[in-house]
């Protein structure tokens, strides 16, 4: 007698109401009704001692197994008159499916990895249930081409190379824990799908039709022979989407993948558990917009998509520059457990995760000569209130375009809601707020049971929206001159090159030009120089800010001046409006250095004819610095 399918030993059921079932079938040489018995520890369970499960005929048997309690390990043996077969560890529980890239998969140093338990089993990628051990994902091991491209070694040979690199903690093994714990020692089982470095083009359920050549058809494959329903899928990918054209299409691309496992595992509302992207320690910073613009969508998709969970990794530490770590890991499988609770098992305590519910702009106490900028954020789902190890971190003020950042003095908490107060000179460009800027931002705000703010944004907080432009952030600016007589009053704008420069920039303070290092102490003056290039003809307000005597021409003509600039320097407080024609302009400012006490200025340009309504589709040109 040989069971062919339905079954194998070491196998996790998924239950129903508590139950488990299976629909077994194989060869048997008898004919005659198919009997089941059901051991725990040598002893049958109640009811299923030679139970009747089915018939077999013609060499060929099927077996009906429904009803089977939640627990084990148990011991199946089936008999068709003297022929028997067994299968030992049978398990019936809740069995999740791991798919995405190389988080899911885990690349965690295996140094803090989490202890097997006996009640915890994995369907490997060589498709075989054993005791979950990290690591779990042993690609090497598949027979499926998209794992193993040159072929498949053996599992044993897989986890010897994966211990000799010490790596493949990963999430997996920690949430089946937590999952244990909650559920008062109802097995766990878990299959492994996930593969570093993939797109969501990668992951196209158009491509299951390529079974093992596909990460979604290798998915099927490996899933079907369990005969099981799942209890939920557990993903987190969206690394290698964060570049332009795969962001841009990301959040339409999930839709058609959750739909489509919904469809292919036959369980319209399979609960999806999905990770928000963490930190990722680049170099450069080109990719931060990107991965900002993941997250949000990542956490957008909740609303969009019924029985989907999200859990942040925005505040998790890495044991390299993009991989979480055990200790990341141990709080990430309690987050997404509290999820899994709340839309698999139903348990109405558990809460979502905190969400950005309502974002307002507000005045607060004054700030130098005016009322300070508050901006609050109402949120809903916290548990506990709003709280920081530290000085509550991770919010940035920011422009139209993403690109400046504004600077914010002190962020309160008031249980469900964060204020953020910002200098009065936030200027009419600032008109967002964001939380988890660029790749690798610090963010340390929970809520009373550890669930961390999601990273989101940008939220506009603003109507009076302005077409600007980022601050100018790099000109040429000559050496200190001698002092004069008459100060810069006295003086013409000097003509580019005809005095000794160097370049000066507004990178270290966030759009402001800061000759500080060169000007400590030097009185006297300098000049700058940049270009100010139009492709058409456009209206715009020039806005300026300045801590010294301070003059401004374009292409020769002087449009203003203020000769008692002073500390400290308050951006967009001089105005300037100008029709500026088509084509290239020549920007010229004069600085007195106020003694070697001034440090610099702001500049930046808004487009004037631009209505508000237009603003956000960014479908018009703007003035481009040069120089």
């Amino acid at each position: 007698m040989r069971i062919d399918s339905g079954l194998v030993s070491g196998q996790v059921l998924q239950r129903v109401k508590g139950l488990g079932s299976a629909l077994l079938k194989g060869a048997a040489e008898n004919t005659g009704p198919v009997l089941a018995t059901l051991t725990k520890g040598g002893r049958s369970l109640a009811k299923w001692s030679r139970r009747e499960v089915g018939r077999a005929a013609r060499g060929k048997f099927s077996a009906e197994l429904s009803g089977l309690p939640t627990g084990g390990p148990y011991k199946l043996t089936l008999e068709v008159a003297r022929e028997k077969v067994s299968l030992a560890e049978i398990f019936v529980g809740d069995v999740w499916l791991m798919a995405g890239q190389s988080n899911m998969q885990g690349i965690g140093n295996l140094s803090g990895a989490a202890k097997p338990d006996p009640l915890i089993r994995c369907l490997y990628m060589d498709a075989q249930w054993r005791r979950a051990e990290e690591p779990l994902h042993l690609l090497p091991a598949s027979p499926d081409p998209v794992h193993s491209p040159n072929g498949p070694t053996t599992y044993a040979l897989a986890r010897q190379a994966a211990l000799r690199e010490g790596k493949g903690t990963g999430v997996g093994l920690f949430f089946a824990k937590e999952m244990l714990k909650r559920t008062r020692g109802v097995p766990q089982g878990l299959i492994t799908c996930a593969h570093g470095g993939t797109t969501m083009a990668q992951w196209d359920p158009a491509k299951k039709g390529d079974g093992g050549k596909s990460l979604y058809g290798s998915m099927l494959k490996l899933w079907r022979p369990t005969g099981q329903k799942l209890a939920g899928v557990l993903w987190y990918q969206g690394e290698s989407d964060c570049g332009p054209g795969a962001a841009n299409v990301y959040t339409e691309k999930m839709q058609a993948l959750v739909a489509a496992m919904r469809k292919d595992f036959d369980t319209p509302g399979l609960p999806f558990l999905c990770v928000q992207l963490g930190c990722f320690t680049t170099a450069g910073g080109g990719a931060g917009p990107w991965w900002e613009w993941i997250r949000d969508q990542q956490l957008r998709l909740a609303k969009k998509i019924p029985n989907f969970a999200l859990s942040s990794a925005i505040d998790l530490a890495l044991d390299d520059p993009i991989h979480i770590g055990a200790d990341g890991y141990t709080e990430l499988g309690r987050r997404m457990a509290r999820q899994a609770a709340r839309l698999a098992l139903g348990d109405r305590k558990e809460k979502p995760e905190p969400v950005p519910a309502k974002v307002t702009l507000k005045k607060g106490a004054p700030v130098w000569d005016a009322p300070a900028n508050v901006v609050e954020v109402r949120f809903d789902h916290v548990v506990g209130g709003l709280r920081a190890p530290d000085r509550p971190n991770g919010f940035v003020l920011v422009s139209m375009d993403g690109a400046q950042r504004a600077s914010q003095f002190r962020v309160t908490l008031h249980k469900d809601t964060v204020r953020v107060f910002t200098e009065p000179n936030m200027g009419p460009g600032t008109v967002a707020l964001l939380y988890g800027p660029g790749a690798n931002p610090y963010c340390n705000i929970t809520d009373g049971r550890g669930a961390p703010l999601p990273a989101f944004g940008p939220v506009y907080f603003r109507k009076d929206l302005h077409a600007i432009t980022p601050f100018l952030p790099v000109c040429d600016a000559t050496e200190v001159q001698l002092p004069v007589a008459g100060g810069i009053a006295s003086l013409d704008f000097p003509k580019r090159g005809t005095l000794p420069a160097h370049r000066a920039d507004s990178i270290s303070m966030a759009g402001f030009i800061n000759e500080n290092p060169h000007w400590e102490g030097k009185p006297g003056w300098a000049a700058f120089h940049f270009n100010i290039d139009c492709t058409e003809a456009m209206p715009v307000k020039i806005m300026l800010g300045y801590d010294g005597p301070f003059r401004f021409a374009i292409d020769g003509q002087e449009k203003f001046r203020d000769l008692n600039g002073t500390n400290p320097a308050v951006a967009d407080r001089g105005l300037v409006e100008e029709n500026l024609p088509a084509g290239r302009h020549e920007a010229c400012i004069l600085m007195d250095t106020n003694g070697g006490k001034a440090w610099g200025f702001w500049f930046r340009m808004a487009r004037t004819d631009i209505p508000a309504e237009r603003v956000p589709k960014r479908d018009f040109a703007m003035p481009i610095y040069s120089t």
